[in-house]
């Protein structure tokens, strides 16, 4: 343990360790400055200091010392001649832990050493249980992320899809009008495909399908989602029937020149059916009517024959 005792006259230090490298240093010096600068190089473990160094001025000797001579984890102790409450005071308003009372003893500094010790030991405990929570609170955010997330496709789930949806309802029930617009979609004649070809060669075109709807809807600042089986949905904020409209139609044409890979070097083509409406948001309208008017038009888009947008102005 590296220590120091500044003071002017040479005090009687009691030896704590058990080799010569633990001995206390004793500085004699009337000038506080040559002192720091004689030791600037070396930090101490413990710093005793005479109260003939300070007088009644301690504010800005002790952070001195505290700042240039100790280390992370060390004591700094101020030595009283005697215990009088106004220079108790001055020590802690100058940043003292603790301090001495004449004669110095080795107890006196060990229980002093381990007080510090026993904060230092706490703060630690402290910071690791900080961790600790740190580390679950991001393991919980994981598992929630994954929670949002469909697991053969990895884009958004059905039940992540209504929530947001309806926390943006939400948001947008009061002035100004806003508008949501939902597109719905499905995969057409699915079952044949996979009664054909088998479900691992279904889960990726599910796969590969899903992976383009997200591609197109983030170019408009959308989010896709499975909704389930071969069916997905994507959600816009305040566009132009317009750009629902192209983005439909985007998705339809980007899907029908999509050719999976079968056995043998083939590739077969899947077409997708769409349908888009959009409900300006206000009282007395749900989200669950914007819903039903999106999948009205997915179903007459499917009735026509498949692989085509059926759309609905705003109301």
């Amino acid at each position: 343990m590296r220590t120091i005792h500044i003071g002017m006259e040479k005090m009687d230090m009691p030896q704590i360790g058990e080799t010569k490298r633990e001995l206390f240093h004793s500085v004699k010096t009337v000038d506080l400055a040559v002192s720091i600068k004689n030791t600037s190089t070396e930090l101490f473990d413990l710093i005793l200091v005479s109260e003939d160094i300070w007088k009644d001025g301690p504010d800005e000797v002790l952070p001195k010392l505290k700042n240039e001579l100790l280390n992370d984890y060390g004591v700094l102790l101020p030595i009283l001649d005697a215990e009088v409450s106004s220079k108790v005071d001055l020590l802690y308003h100058a940043g003292a832990e603790d301090y001495m009372v004449l004669p110095v003893t080795k107890t006196k500094i060990l229980f002093s050493l381990g007080v510090k010790a026993n904060q230092a030991a706490e703060s630690k405990r402290v910071a690791e249980l900080m961790k600790e929570i740190m580390d679950l609170q991001q393991a919980n955010e994981q598992l929630k992320s994954i929670a949002d997330l469909d697991a053969l496709t990895g884009i958004y789930n059905r039940r992540y899809f209504h929530s947001y949806l309806s926390s943006k309802w939400k948001e947008a029930i009061h002035p100004p009008q806003r508008k949501l617009s939902v597109i719905m979609a499905d995969i057409d004649s699915f079952k044949s495909f996979n009664d054909t070809y088998g479900h691992i060669k279904g889960d990726e075109c599910i796969r590969e399908v899903a992976k383009r709807l997200k591609q197109s809807a983030r170019k408009m600042g959308g989010l896709a989602a499975r909704y389930g089986g071969e069916e997905f949905v994507i959600i816009l904020e305040d566009r132009p029937d317009k750009d629902v409209e192209i983005l439909a139609e985007e998705i339809r044409s980007t899907v029908e020149n999509l050719k999976i890979k079968i056995d043998g070097g083939l590739e077969q083509g899947v077409t997708i059916s769409l349908g888009a409406a959009s409900l300006f948001i206000k009282e007395g309208n749900s989200y669950l009517d914007l819903m039903n008017e999106a999948d009205r038009r997915l179903y007459e888009a499917k009735s026509f024959g498949g692989n085509r947008v059926q759309t609905a102005e705003a109301s």
